[in-house]
Formats: structure tokens, C-alpha cells, sequence
């Protein structure tokens, strides 16, 4: 049974997860195979896929972990989050990953590479400083989850939360040194 769909269209790659943690990765109308990458798909996870820079960068993610693989089906990295995640967001070049902090509705950005830490804030105090357009009439909230996430290859970030949509920056974020 499929979890998530992902693809990249300027290449045609195309990566399915199921719940047995294996992903399905085409190249155009070719499979390329099926690979078991040891990740746990449950009912309490939060099944991520994110298919980035032309199919070189194929991330999948439970809530706790995540998984980057090349193309072919090669794992590249595996990372452990100390914390729960809920939505896993990556920029188009594949070199930026987005994760929003379950438990405290911090924002994290990181190098995909190597998975270091390069900015974070609190939801709420991008909310705060940011443009964004109200969809429902809502009073912000520190407790509320993010439920979509996207980064750009320049480090724009959007992210919509409690009937919210919220537009930033990675200037707007506490650098990690």
C-alpha cells in the first residue's frame, strides 16, 4: 500500500513509499527498483517523501528519522531527529532541508549534506514579523502545528499554520553557528 508520492518533473523521476518503508524510485517510465531502506511506517509516524534536484536527492522521513537517497536507490545519509517532526520540507537544489518541531513549533533548517543545523525560530515569532494572508479568522497560538512547509533555493520560506499562510525568510531565522 503507498504512503506518499513524490516527484521531480524536469527529469522525470518519480518515488513512491509504502508502508513496508520501501521506495519505489522511476526514471521516466523505467523502473529503477524497489529499495529497502529500514525506515518504520506506522500509524503514529508522519510518512514523509520529497523527491529534489532532479531526482539526486530522493528524502524520506517517518517523524523521527530521515533517510536521503541517490537516485539509484543508494542511501546517502541517515539522521535522527532529536525531537518529533511533522512536516519535512526540501528546496528544489536538494542543499536545504525544512522541519517543523512537533512538540515546540520551532522551525528548523538544515545543510542536507551533512545534516548540520544552519537557522531555527519559534513559528509564532515568524508569524509575528512576517507577511502573511489569514484564511479564517484565527487568534495566533504557540501550541498550533505547522501543516505545510516549503523552502526556495534562496532561502524563502512558507508555512501555513491555524488558517495562516506565512511568508519569510532565512534572514528572519536565529543563524547556527
Amino acid at each position: 500500500e503507498i504512503v506518499r508520492i513524490a516527484m521531480d518533473r524536469t527529469v522525470g523521476v518519480l518515488a513512491f513509499l509504502d508502508y513496508l518503508g520501501r521506495v519505489h524510485i522511476y526514471h521516466r517510465h523505467l523502473r529503477v527498483g524497489i529499495f529497502d531502506i529500514d525506515l518504520t511506517i506506522s500509524g503514529d509516524s508522519f510518512p514523509r517523501l520529497n523527491v529534489a534536484d532532479g531526482g539526486a536527492a530522493i528524502m524520506v522521513g517517518n517523524g523521527q528519522q530521515i533517510v536521503i537517497l541517490e537516485s539509484d536507490g543508494r542511501i546517502k545519509r541517515r539522521y535522527t531527529t532529536h525531537y518529533p517532526y511533522g512536516v519535512l520540507a526540501c528546496s528544489p537544489d536538494g542543499r536545504s532541508l525544512a522541519l517543523s518541531d512537533l512538540d515546540s513549533g520551532v522551525i528548523r533548517i538544515y545543510n542536507a549534506s551533512n545534516m548540520l543545523l544552519t537557522h531555527q525560530r519559534f513559528a509564532v515569532d515568524l508569524l509575528a514579523d512576517a507577511k502573511r494572508a489569514q484564511l479564517l479568522p484565527v487568534t495566533i497560538s504557540t501550541s498550533a502545528a505547522i501543516s505545510t512547509l516549503a523552502i526556495t533555493n534562496k532561502g524563502a520560506l512558507a508555512f501555513s499554520t491555524m488558517g495562516l499562510v506565512c511568508v519569510s525568510n532565512l534572514s528572519r531565522m536565529k543563524l547556527i553557528s
